[in-house]
């Protein structure tokens, strides 16, 4: 594995204390995040998602849930 440097491993603890602080909130909401949000923020906090892109996903996803289904 490639070690990181002090930068990138700010930018680490950054992100996965930003990430936690989100569940929490999500959770004091009363909710669960997806298993599929889960993996994204664990990618994000890994550097392999850009916020960017986790956002995006993120969106997508929910539109997805929330798309009612006309049946005929």
């Amino acid at each position: 594995m490639k070690s990181q440097t002090k930068d990138q491993q700010i930018t680490t603890v950054k992100r996965h204390q930003a990430v936690a602080a989100a569940i929490a909130s999500v959770r004091a909401e009363g909710l669960e995040p997806s298993v599929q949000a889960q993996q994204r923020l664990n990618q994000y906090v890994q550097g392999k998602i850009s916020v960017n892109q986790l956002q995006r996903d993120t969106l997508n996803e929910i539109k997805a849930v929330n798309t009612p289904v006309v049946t005929r």
